[in-house]
Order: structure tokens, then sequence, then C-alpha cells
């Protein structure tokens, strides 16, 4: 495979995330607990090696990705919009890489505590609803 080989969807998807500030196939492999062969396959340009959702959601949410960015890699799906504001952001800013890791490390965080109160809040509206009727 030649140095300059970005591949397509998930191939690409997963060398892009492994080349951000602080990241590699080895920390890749630590977080998502997968081996780092597994990236190493999906890399490929001939890869053979299936990713499945929970490959999927894991890759993202270690990365502190959107997981829908992720699953349309996945599919092979291309978008004009942006991966992700508030990542690129991070990413983008001129701070050490550790800096940015506990910046992204904070976004989930915060991203996943206001999923679970919008599904709270859900859950609330429906018995409002179910009471009504």
């Amino acid at each position: 495979m030649g140095d300059d080989y970005e591949g397509t969807g998930w191939a690409k998807y997963v060398r892009q995330v492994s080349k951000r500030p602080g990241w590699s196939v080895a920390r890749l492999a630590r977080e998502t607990g997968f081996s780092k062969s597994t990236f190493f396959d999906w890399m490929s340009p001939d890869s053979r090696k299936a990713v499945t959702i929970p490959y999927i959601v894991a890759v993202a949410k270690a990365v502190g990705d959107d997981p829908v960015n992720a699953f349309k890699a996945a599919a092979g799906l291309t978008t004009d919009e942006p991966q992700d504001e508030e990542i690129s952001m991070v990413l983008s800013a001129e701070i050490p890489d550790k800096a940015k890791d506990e910046i992204i490390a904070q976004i989930v965080e915060q991203r996943e505590i206001d999923r679970r109160r919008r599904l709270e809040d859900t859950q609330r509206i429906i018995r409002i609803y179910e009471g009504a009727a």
C-alpha cells in the first residue's frame, strides 16, 4: 500500500482518524479493544475485513466523532456538510495535542449527558400523552 493511498469510505475514515493529532492505529486499538491488524486490514485497498455496527460505533466514540459520520463512511456515502464543527474547531486549533484530547473528551461527555437528558424528556412527554389518552 502506497503512502498516498487514502481509500474510500471506511478505509479513508479509519486512515483519517488514525492521523488526527494524538491518534495512531495503536491508540485506536487500545481505545476500542480491537486489534491493530483489524485497523490495518480496514485501511488496505483490497481489504475483505467486515465492518459491523459495533465496530463503527466504537471507533466513532473513541475519537469523539458523531457516529453518523462513521456510518456514512462505512456506507460509502459522501456529504458536503462539515464532519463535526466542534471537533474540527478543536483539531484545527493551535494548541497541544493533550489539550485537544481533553477538550474532545469534554465534548463527548457533554454530548452523552445531553443525549440522556433528551431521552428522559422524551419519556416524560410520552407519559404525559399516555396519561391524557
